[in-house]
């Protein structure tokens, strides 16, 4: 009895192991990359913010802003669904396509 739970002991740790194995995370997709990019503070430089976004523990810290005029521009498929979403309202007088351009005479 002794011996079968010892061969079974060791199958369930050598079947686990390659769980257990690093896997590479896939890269980000361009447009979710492009709006991190544009949302960057301004304290931090390009390329250490590129390196700290590309983790998957900070991820979820740096949630993305989305405007509805982003979700009507924007194809929502291309997003890369591990990073959070937030959904925010912008005024109708901060929108500045949506002034016509004065006119000069």
């Amino acid at each position: 009895m002794n011996a079968r739970l010892l061969i079974i002991s060791f199958l369930l740790l050598a079947l686990g192991a390659p769980a257990q194995q690093p896997t590479v995370p896939k890269p980000i997709t361009p447009l979710t990359e492009a709006l991190l990019l544009a949302q960057r503070p301004t304290g931090i430089s390009v390329e250490q913010w590129r390196e700290l976004i590309r983790k998957p523990t900070t991820a979820s810290l740096y949630p993305i802003r989305l405007s509805q005029a982003m979700l009507d521009t924007l194809d929502v498929k291309q997003l890369d669904i591990r990073y959070q979403y937030v959904f925010v309202r912008v005024p109708h007088d901060r929108i500045r396509n949506l002034r016509p351009a004065p006119s000069t005479p």
